[in-house]
Order: C-alpha cells, then sequence, then structure tokens
C-alpha cells in the first residue's frame, strides 16, 4: 500500500506509443507490501536521495527465502554499516 503522498507527480511518456504514457503519477514517501515472501513484508521508501527497502521478517519466517537480483551491477557487497551497497 502506497503512503505518506508527497507534492509533485512524475510523468512518464516511454516511446512514441501513447498507450504506455502516464501522467500526473502520484509520489508516495513510501510504499508498504505485504507478504511478499511467506511470513516476510517489504517496504520502499526514498532517503537522502536513494531508494532504500526493507524486509520485515515474521518470528518463525526463513529469511533464506529472500533472493535479490541487481542486472547491471559491478559488484555487490555488505559495508561496515552492514548494508547492502551495489
Amino acid at each position: 500500500m502506497p503512503d505518506k503522498i508527497q507534492p509533485g507527480y512524475y510523468n512518464y511518456f516511454l516511446t512514441n506509443d501513447k498507450s504506455k504514457w502516464a501522467n500526473h503519477v502520484p509520489l508516495y514517501k513510501e510504499v508498504n507490501m505485504n507478504e511478499v515472501y511467506n511470513g516476510i513484508s517489504a517496504k520502499l521508501y526514498y532517503e537522502e536521495g536513494k531508494i532504500r527497502y526493507d524486509f520485515i521478517v515474521e518470528p518463525n519466517a526463513d529469511p533464506n527465502q529472500i533472493e535479490l537480483e541487481f542486472d547491471g551491477a559491478d559488484d555487490v557487497i555488505v559495508n561496515e554499516n552492514n548494508e547492502l551497497v551495489v
């Protein structure tokens, strides 16, 4: 579910095909997605100029279900703050 609507909006004009265009697309501070995996939800949000995400793992849920793929990434590391850096 989107949450915390922000001022402004985006317009998308993809190719010359008007059926792929979208205008006045609202901006949200965060989006919460329930049960992206069994017992695991996700929160996507914008912070300090970056898109970030958190996985919320319920008790007894298996965090090994989480799989991420990053096309075009040169490197994927966990930094000294235990943050995933792509």
